[in-house]
């Protein structure tokens, strides 16, 4: 069983079990972009700590009015932003409704972006429970374009295209490596320099 304000950012393929598990975890993806992953599951924590609820939705939902101020006790940043991608998770994506997990459903929260769509689809959903156009996703971190643009593709973005159409664009380059066995050896050695 899940406890919840347990989240651990470096294991979220683990959270994929009950509905406390997976909408934590969905939380954390939300709250996570561009920020220090241990900082942002601590920050999680200890909001989920605060308040009383069953499941993180309604710890959410018990913060009413006062989210804002919770969110800033907690040491979150960009809270306005955050609050309109909690309150609209929690309103309309039932994690135990697949059709709710998918990169074509979240990406319509406010801020999330395709890469933290793919994050949540990636982590949270088995490949064989996904829909089809789910089943081959990347995660386009800077590391990945990175190593995009040293290994034949010096058009590849610095950070994560937000546009739909580009990031499959630069998903597909990089699956193409991928399956061909050059891309993950090649960026294991690329991270450990």
């Amino acid at each position: 069983e899940h406890i919840i304000g347990s989240v651990d950012p470096y294991q979220l393929d683990q959270y994929r079990g009950s509905a406390a598990s997976r909408q934590e975890a969905l939380l954390y993806c939300l709250s996570s972009p561009g920020k220090t992953a241990w900082v942002q599951a601590r920050n999680l924590w200890l909001f989920m700590s605060r308040l009383e609820g069953k499941l993180p939705y309604d710890r959410v939902l018990a913060a009413g009015d006062k989210l804002d101020w919770h969110l800033a006790y907690c040491g979150y940043g960009t809270r306005m932003q955050l609050m309109a991608a909690w309150r609209h998770a929690v309103a309309k994506v039932d994690v135990d409704d697949p059709t709710h997990l998918t990169v074509k459903h979240l990406v319509r929260i406010p801020y999330c972006s395709c890469k933290t769509a793919r994050l949540i689809v990636e982590n949270l959903v088995p490949e064989e429970a996904r829909v089809p156009e789910d089943r081959r996703i990347a995660i386009l971190d800077t590391h990945v374009l990175r190593w995009l643009r040293a290994n034949g593709h010096p058009d590849a973005p610095g950070i994560s295209p937000q546009n739909d159409a580009e990031y499959r664009h630069w998903e597909d380059a990089w699956l193409d490596l991928r399956d061909r066995g050059i891309a993950d050896r090649d960026l294991d050695l690329w991270r450990s320099m």
